[in-house]
C-alpha cells in the first residue's frame, strides 16, 4: 500500500495532476496493489472454488445412499448387479467427499486451517508493514520523486501543460515582457521611420544639387515697391479682389463697353491699367477707377509696333505686382460682356480658375484621344489626354507662391520673345509636366463652366441654335473667336439685357480669318 501510494504521491505533486486526472489514479493504485499481493489473491480465489466443490460432492452422497437403501429391496439378479455398481459410484462420490477436506479425518482440518490463517494473516501484516515503512523513507528522501528539476522528460512534460497551470507571478512577469518588447518595437519603428525620411530629404537635395538651382516665384529685386498702386487697390478691392484689365486709347470705344456692361450689374471692385494718357483721362472722366504706371522703354516699343499679342502680354508684369501684395485677381480682355458678378459663381479652390476656347465637354474638360499605329499590332493604340487651351483673356488667379511662379514664368518668356502670343506662353507653363531641364509649375487649375462664362463660338454656334439653351443667362460672354468684337458686343447686350430675341441672327457662326487670326494660328503651341 505505501509503495503503491508514494507514486502516485509523487505524480501529483510533480505533473500539476488536477480533478479530472486524478480519476485516473485510482484505478492505477488499485491495479498496484493487485500485483503486490497477486499470490493471496489466487489462494482466496482456489479457496471459494474448493468449497463450491465440497458443496456439490456432499449433495452427490446424500443422492447415492439413499438410491443405494432403496435397491436393497430388489431380489431381481439384474438390479442386483445394477445396484452394485450405484454402491460402487457412490463409494467414489463419498471419497471425493473427504479428499475436500484434505485427505484427513473432519475433527483433524479445522486446526489446520486455523493454524494456516494464522500464519498467513502474519505473513501479510509484517508484508504490509515492511512497505509501508519502505514507501515513507521514499518520500523522506525522494521528496520529489526519482526524476530532478533539470529532468529532460520532465521539461517536457512542462512545457506541454496548459496556460491554466501557470502560476500568476508567472503570468504577470510575462506580461510585462511582452508591454516591454512592445514599447521596443514602437521605439525600433520610430527610429526606422526618422532613418527614411531623412533618407528621403538627402536624395531630394541631391537631386536639387544636379539639376540646378530652383527658380523661387518672386525672386529679389524683380517686383518693387509702388506705394500709388497699393494706395489704388485698398481703395478698389473688395475682400482683397478686384478685376483688371488694360487698355490704350486704340480701344476706346471697346473699353466703353466693357465698363457700361460692369457698372450695369453694380460690380465695382474693377480697375483699368491705362498703357498711355489718353485713355487715363478716358476713365477719368467716365468715373472709372484707373491706374497708369511708369512706363519703361520695353512697353513703348511694343506699344509702338501696335501688335495686339504683343500689347496682351503688358498685362501680366503688372498683374506679378498685384499678387505680390496679396490680391485676388480677375484678368479680363475688354472684348467682355458682364451680365452677373463673377465673384458669385466662383469656386475658389484652385490656384487658377479660368474660362476655355472649349466649346463642348469634351474641347472644355477634356477627352480621351487614340492615336492610332499600325506597325506596332497589338500595342497600336496610344491613348492621350486632350485639351482645349485655357483662355488668358479671362481667369481668376489666386495669390499662392505657385500662382506668383506661373506669372513671373510667363513674363520672363514674353520679355525675352516680344512676338510670342501670350495665352500660348499661359498655357505651356500652367500644363507642361517636369521633365529633364525643365522644372514645371505645380498649379491647382479649375475650368469654368462653358455656359456661365462662355466664348462667342459658344454663343454663336450653340447657344443661338437651342431654344433651351438660350434661356440660360451667362455670367460673362467673351468675344474671343470673332473679329467684328464692337457689332457683336451690342448684339449681346440687346439679347441678353434688352431682351431683343433677333439681336443675334444676322451673325454668322464663323467668320473669314483676318491677319491677326492668321498670327494667333501661327504662334499656337504645337
Amino acid at each position: 500500500v505505501g509503495l503503491s501510494l508514494y507514486p502516485c504521491i509523487i505524480i501529483r505533486q510533480r505533473f500539476g495532476i488536477n480533478e479530472q486526472s486524478e480519476r485516473g489514479v485510482l484505478p492505477a493504485t488499485l491495479l498496484i496493489i493487485l500485483i503486490i499481493f497477486y499470490n493471496e489473491v489466487i489462494i482466496f480465489v482456489g479457496r471459494i472454488i474448493s468449497c463450491m466443490l465440497c458443496n456439490i460432492s456432499s449433495s452427490y452422497a446424500d443422492i447415492s445412499a439413499r438410491s443405494y437403501e432403496t435397491l436393497l429391496d430388489i431380489q431381481n439378479p439384474k438390479k442386483q448387479e445394477a445396484s452394485i455398481k450405484l454402491e460402487s459410484t457412490c463409494q467414489w462420490f463419498l471419497s471425493l467427499a473427504n479428499s475436500s477436506t484434505c485427505g484427513k479425518p473432519k475433527g483433524m482440518a479445522a486446526p489446520r486451517r486455523d493454524k494456516g490463517h494464522a500464519i498467513r494473516g502474519s505473513r501479510i501484516g509484517i508484508a504490509i508493514l515492511i512497505v509501508v515503512v519502505l514507501g515513507c523513507i521514499l518520500a523522506f528522501f525522494f521528496p520529489h520523486g526519482f526524476f530532478g528539476p533539470d529532468s529532460p522528460l520532465l521539461e517536457s512534460t512542462l512545457q506541454i501543460g496548459s496556460s491554466s497551470c501557470e502560476s500568476p507571478e508567472r503570468l504577470k512577469m510575462l506580461k510585462a515582457d511582452i508591454l516591454s518588447l512592445l514599447e521596443k518595437n514602437a521605439q525600433l519603428s520610430k527610429e526606422l521611420r526618422l532613418i527614411y525620411e531623412q533618407g528621403k530629404y538627402n536624395n531630394a537635395q541631391k537631386q536639387v544639387k544636379a539639376l540646378g538651382e530652383v527658380h523661387k516665384a518672386g525672386p529679389l529685386g524683380t517686383v518693387k515697391a509702388n506705394p500709388r498702386l497699393v494706395k489704388i487697390l485698398d481703395q478698389v478691392a473688395v475682400r482683397k479682389e478686384l478685376i483688371v484689365a488694360i487698355a490704350s486709347s486704340h480701344r476706346a470705344r471697346m473699353l466703353e463697353a466693357w465698363f457700361n456692361s460692369i457698372k450695369r450689374v453694380g460690380i465695382t471692385n474693377y480697375l483699368v491699367v491705362a498703357l498711355d494718357d489718353q485713355i487715363a483721362e478716358f476713365c477719368k472722366s467716365n468715373d472709372v477707377p484707373v491706374y497708369k504706371g511708369d512706363l519703361d522703354h520695353r512697353t513703348n516699343s511694343i506699344l509702338r509696333s501696335g501688335h495686339r499679342f504683343a500689347i496682351s502680354g503688358l498685362k501680366f508684369p503688372i498683374l506679378r505686382e498685384i499678387l505680390h501684395l496679396g490680391y485676388n485677381v480677375i484678368v479680363s480682355d475688354i472684348d467682355v460682356i458682364y451680365l452677373q458678378n463673377p465673384f458669385d459663381h466662383l469656386y475658389r479652390d484652385a490656384d487658377v480658375e479660368s474660362s476655355t476656347d472649349g466649346f463642348d465637354n469634351m474641347t472644355a474638360y477634356g477627352y480621351n484621344d487614340v492615336f492610332d499605329e499600325p506597325v506596332f499590332g497589338p500595342a497600336r493604340y496610344v491613348h492621350t489626354p486632350r485639351i482645349w487651351c485655357y483662355n488668358a483673356g479671362f481667369f481668376y488667379i489666386r495669390p499662392t507662391i505657385p500662382s506668383i511662379q506661373l506669372v513671373d514664368r510667363v513674363v520672363d518668356r514674353l520679355a525675352r520673345d516680344p512676338k510670342a502670343w501670350d495665352q500660348a506662353v499661359f498655357n505651356e507653363e500652367l500644363f507642361l509636366p517636369s521633365h529633364p531641364g525643365y522644372h514645371g509649375n505645380h498649379v491647382a487649375k479649375r475650368t469654368m463652366d462653358i455656359y456661365l462664362f462662355m466664348s462667342s463660338k459658344v454663343l454663336f454656334k450653340t447657344v443661338r441654335a437651342d431654344a433651351e439653351l438660350k434661356k440660360i443667362k451667362p455670367v460673362v460672354v467673351h468675344v474671343s473667336f470673332h473679329p467684328d468684337k464692337i457689332a457683336r458686343m451690342k448684339a449681346i447686350v440687346d439679347f441678353y439685357v434688352n431682351g431683343k430675341q433677333d439681336a443675334l441672327e444676322p451673325f454668322t457662326v464663323g467668320t473669314v480669318m483676318s491677319k491677326d487670326m492668321l498670327d494667333k494660328v501661327k504662334h499656337f503651341p504645337s
